[in-house]
């Protein structure tokens, strides 16, 4: 369910409408991800079983896959003047986590609190609109931000064999793919 929520259905959504972007030129693909992608140890491996199943590592790995997938799929997209970035929004006052109990959701927002960078919803979707809309990132693909400004993603992030097994695995759980 957390592969399919945070990554799959992105990967469905946007291979479906690849086609239809490419005739919209210049195009921009804006995947969300978060800081969370740090402590993602690499594709999901055990997304059959409950066996072992750890909510915060699973989602670390599914917002590792949005970043894996967005450098992919700016590889494949290279002379297409589509370009294709990856975002975290910050901390985000929400009810997000709420449905891991109270506990871990507390301790999500006292952890921005004490950052002092706990974000209303439009602060948090700035980056996201900006990246979307300004003419200061036409052109900029392959990259992930933060803050309206291009930041370095974990180290797993750029590992061209992690890329290409998230895309591999996509593949093979949805069926969809395209030629490069």
């Amino acid at each position: 369910m957390t592969l399919a929520t945070n990554h799959l259905g992105h990967y469905v959504l946007t291979l479906s409408l690849i086609d239809r972007m490419s005739g919209s030129e210049p195009v921009r693909i804006v995947n969300v991800s978060s800081g969370a992608h740090f402590a993602g140890a690499g594709v999901i491996e055990n997304i059959q079983s409950a066996k072992g199943f750890d909510g915060r590592k699973q989602y670390a790995n599914s917002k590792l896959a949005n970043v894996l997938f967005t450098y992919a799929l700016a590889d494949r997209m290279r002379g297409k003047r589509i370009t294709v970035n990856a975002v975290d929004p910050g901390g985000v006052a929400t009810n997000f986590a709420r449905n891991n109990g109270l506990m871990p959701w507390l301790k999500h927002r006292l952890y921005y609190l004490k950052k002092r960078q706990l974000l209303t919803p439009a602060q948090g979707a700035e980056t996201i609109v900006y990246l979307a809309s300004s003419g200061d990132v036409e052109g900029i693909t392959g990259k992930y931000f933060s803050d309206k400004e291009e930041k370095k993603s974990s180290v797993a992030s750029y590992d061209k064999a992690i890329q290409e097994k998230l895309w591999a695995s996509s593949v093979e759980l949805s069926g969809m793919d395209f030629s490069k």
